[in-house]
């Protein structure tokens, strides 16, 4: 979506940028450089406008203005085709974050400022959205909030990167409301035809950023950022002060909006690569930030993008673009979509940002444990493992009353602690043990399913919210269903297509087609085929095939990734030797086959994971 400003408001702009900003450099105790030339306004392409300033101190300071278009520049599909982001490699060579994708709404510059910020409230950074939507925890993708048009075309919401009257309970004026108006219309905005005040900003980070259009004199949605051209040195937040730019640059409104979410920022700055200077950020810094889990903001000619892993093949560089939900690629230092990569926006937080949890990981080891129940005695324990290799076993408290049986593991309660989900097979109860560990810390209830034909078949993040959801199966009549939870409270229920023929029971849940996305493992226990539900939510994708196995005594135990190359493993039981095996799988192809200890007393069984 492209937006107009008028020529009057464009040239007022310009002659108040030498007027001092309200937060001034001598307010924040900085010395204060003076500028001394200003260089024309050079307009590069349709979405970039680039100027520079010297100042009394002998920098150069350039002023890069994107106006990234809302949708694909014309001539670039393959480039910009779809890719899987790969799972990240143990030896470092690839490395990816799951970082949410958001369509265009409010520039491109905000709306990966909100991917971003999205990405730390999903990573143990609270309140950096604050809405109700998705139970208060940033949505993967935009599509939870509903479209809008301008009277021209239609788009989604964003409330993170520009707030909107009517979305997510609002119920005065946004940024949305202030500054839209088609282009082409020859309209101003009506923030100045109707001598609006300005809507009060406190929920959106392009409010920050000044991404809007009349009250910053931004064209198109347009944000700014600065940086050194004399030199490859990083301009921190504090050196945007002491030049007086620190209120017009898009980096230190990032900044602003951490620190209003009540965070502290330990890393502030903007700096060009090193394709366009010598000595400039380079791919292994750009490594270094995904390494420790952070994304990081990218400038092109035109263009802000967010990158979200890395493939050192090729010193491949994946992206989220901004014009769709989908992964790309692009390679360091070159250009993507016809726009040179220009500069990097660094904005880091103080505290640890977690990994990923290894499912049923009890000692936090980083690898797959054991879960196993006897179904005679209600003995629990767990088996410490490295890999396919048996260390030690843990002991959990033994439930005599065998009648409960453990339906699965998952993280109810956001401690980074494997949990224990019960379901009493004759009462319906549906049970949470809080662990610490191998250790029981208080239990937690799930609402009850009298109906015991209905069987927990497993446990996964079906809505992408953060939060373990329940799948169930009717052993009578083959439907399927997704209990969608907030911990262990009930939010909402999702359909999944029935499988009528019953002889046909569900494994387990994993991603093996890389899409971020569980997908669901079959078993026919009479013909010993094994099929892959691929899934969107619970929206069935297709179906992948597993090689048969056609001893039925086998039994699919769990699926976990034994051998961490970032792939779902299947692990085996057979349940009249009592010998454990497991498949080292590649998404759904069979590579080899690793053998873990056999436990000969059969009414020990496999739990998870």
């Amino acid at each position: 979506m492209k937006r107009f400003v008028s020529a009057l408001g464009l040239f007022f702009f310009l002659l108040v940028m030498s007027v001092a900003p309200v937060y001034t450099a001598s307010a924040q105790n900085f010395t204060k450089k003076t500028p001394l030339a200003q260089g024309p306004l050079k307009q590069v392409n349709k979405y970039f406008s680039t100027q520079t300033t010297t100042y009394s101190d002998g920098a150069v300071l350039r002023r890069d203005i994107i106006s990234g278009p809302p949708k694909p520049p014309p001539g670039y599909e393959l480039e910009r085709s779809s890719v899987a982001l790969p799972d990240s490699d143990k030896m470092m060579a690839t490395r990816t974050l799951t970082v949410p994708a958001y369509d265009w709404v409010f520039g491109c510059s905000s709306v990966s400022g909100a991917m971003i910020a999205g990405y730390y409230d999903r990573n143990g950074f609270p309140n950096m959205y604050t809405g109700p939507t998705n139970g208060g925890v940033m949505p993967l993708d935009n599509s939870s909030w509903g479209t809008w048009s301008d009277g021209v075309d239609t788009y989604p919401n964003l409330p993170l990167a520009a707030s909107h009257n009517g979305v997510d309970g609002r119920a005065t004026r946004g940024s949305i409301d202030d500054y839209w108006v088609s282009y082409g219309s020859g309209a101003s905005d009506p923030y100045v035809t109707g001598s609006w005040t300005q809507h009060t900003w406190n929920d959106a980070i392009g409010d920050y950023m000044k991404t809007s259009q009349s009250a910053y004199g931004n064209a198109d949605g347009s944000t700014t950022f600065y940086n050194y051209v004399s030199s490859s040195a990083q301009l921190t937040c504090n050196d945007m002060v002491s030049y007086d730019i620190h209120t017009l640059d898009g980096t230190y409104g990032r900044k602003l909006f951490y620190e209003a979410r009540g965070h502290t920022v330990t890393t502030c700055y903007s700096q060009q690569t090193d394709n366009t200077i010598a000595g400039g950020f380079s791919f292994a810094q750009y490594k270094a930030e995904i390494d420790a889990g952070r994304p990081v903001m990218l400038n092109l000619e035109g263009h802000t993008v967010v990158g979200v892993g890395y493939d050192d093949v090729g010193d491949t560089v994946y992206i989220h673009d901004t014009w769709d939900y989908s992964n790309h690629t692009m390679t360091w230092g070159s250009s993507y979509s016809g726009m040179q990569l220009l500069s990097v926006s660094i904005v880091n937080l103080q505290g640890e940002i977690p990994m990923p949890m290894v499912e049923n990981d009890f000692n936090s080891d980083g690898q797959p444990d054991i879960l196993w129940r006897h179904t005679t005695t209600g003995q629990n324990n767990v088996w410490y493992m490295n890999g396919i290799n048996y260390i030690s076993t843990g002991r959990i408290p033994s439930v005599t009353d065998t009648a409960w049986a453990i339906a699965g593991t998952a993280d109810f309660n956001s401690d980074g602690q494997p949990d224990i989900l019960w379901r009493h097979t004759t009462t319906g109860q549906n049970n949470i043990w809080y662990m610490n560990g191998v250790s029981y810390v208080s239990t937690g209830r799930i609402p009850s399913v009298t109906d015991t034909a209905w069987t927990i078949a497993g446990i996964a993040d079906f809505n992408s919210d953060g939060q373990p959801d329940i799948l169930w199966r009717h052993t009578t009549t083959g439907q399927n269903n997704v209990w969608y939870m907030n911990g262990v409270n009930l939010v909402g229920t999702g359909r999944i297509p029935s499988v009528i023929d019953t002889a046909w029971t569900i494994a387990g849940t994993a991603d093996f087609n890389s899409d971020g996305n569980p997908d669901i493992l079959w078993r026919h226990k009479t013909t010993g085929q094994n099929n892959v539900w691929y899934m969107n939510g619970v929206n069935y994708v297709g179906t992948g095939r597993i090689p048969s196995v056609a001893y039925t005594g086998w039994s699919l135990a769990a699926i976990a990734d034994f051998n961490s190359d970032g792939k779902p493993d299947i692990l085996w039981r057979y349940k009249t030797t009592g010998q454990n095996n497991v498949w080292y799988m590649n998404g759904i192809n069979y590579v080899s086959t690793g053998r873990i200890p056999s436990v000969t007393d059969t009414a020990w069984t496999i739990a998870a994971p």
